[in-house]
C-alpha cells in the first residue's frame, strides 16, 4: 500500500506543481508591474499605427 500511495504521490506532482504557479503567478505578475511602474513612472500609452 505504501509503494502504491508513493507512485500516486510522485504522479500528482506535476499538478501541485501547476498548481501552485498557477496561483501564485497573477500575484508575481502584479507585483513586477507595481514595482516597474514605481520605478518608472506610468506607461506612455503609444496606440499602434497599423496604417
Amino acid at each position: 500500500m505504501d509503494i502504491g500511495l508513493y507512485l500516486l504521490e510522485r504522479g500528482l506532482m506535476p499538478v501541485w506543481v501547476i498548481a501552485f504557479l498557477g496561483s501564485v503567478a497573477p500575484f508575481v505578475e502584479q507585483t513586477t508591474i507595481g514595482a516597474l511602474q514605481s520605478a518608472f513612472g506610468g506607461s506612455p500609452a503609444l496606440t499602434p499605427n497599423l496604417a
